[in-house]
């Protein structure tokens, strides 16, 4: 093997595990963003689940309330009619009364119940609310992941121009200088593309630290 034919293919070599390494990262970058995905489902999914749970459980209070009330009601109904036949063998004045004073008590039961009512739905529609508001926060973030996929094609695309290059003139490029140089221009691209620092640890996890570009020979 001549020395030209063994620089072609260490340069083969070299481009072929950039090109499987490139793969990884896409893979892994992409992954990452499935990750998230999988995630605000799941908060989302226990965020519905607890606001149909406090629903429910306020409605089964209120539906509590009311059947003690009305049961309440009836007996105050009853005593008070007991009182009212007492006393109207009595006095038709101290009947009137003892009805004016009963009727009172029960109004302002009733208002106290329907104050209870007015508390449990505003309880109600303060939880309701932070569990909406933890869906929308979950949801917001699907401009982080728009932004990470753009990144992932960003970087193919880096790949796919430094590719058209180098295969035009595939006997003048495939040296080792040149494929060096093709690896390191396309991994700068994509490390300064990235955004976020978890982006820059996957990259770094498989290239290490980007490496300044080098003049091919």
């Amino acid at each position: 093997m001549t020395l030209e034919q063994k620089d072609v293919f260490q340069a083969s070599k070299i481009l072929i595990d950039f090109l499987r390494d490139f793969t990884s990262l896409s893979e892994q970058q992409l992954l990452s963003t499935k990750i998230m995905l999988e995630g605000i489902v799941s908060q989302v999914m226990a965020s519905m689940m607890e606001m149909s749970d406090e629903a429910s459980h306020k409605k089964s209070e209120a539906s509590e309330v009311l059947v003690r009330d009305a049961g309440s009601g009836s007996f105050i109904s009853s005593s008070a009619n007991a009182v009212e036949k007492k006393e109207a063998a009595n006095s038709q004045a101290a009947s009137d009364g003892m009805r004016k004073g009963i009727l009172e008590s029960q109004l302002l039961r009733r208002s106290g119940v329907f104050s209870k009512h007015l508390e449990a739905i505003s309880m109600l529609d303060a939880n309701l609310q932070k569990v909406l508001s933890d869906v929308i926060g979950s949801v917001s973030v699907d401009d982080v992941i728009a932004q990470r996929l753009s990144h992932v094609i960003q970087s193919l695309r880096s790949l796919q121009r430094a590719l058209a290059v180098f295969l035009t003139d595939f006997k003048t490029e495939c040296t080792v200088a040149r494929v060096k140089l093709l690896r390191n221009t396309v991994l700068t691209e994509v490390y300064l593309s990235y955004s976020s620092e978890e982006e820059k640890e996957v990259f770094r996890k498989i290239f290490g630290r980007p490496r300044a570009k080098s003049k091919a020979s």
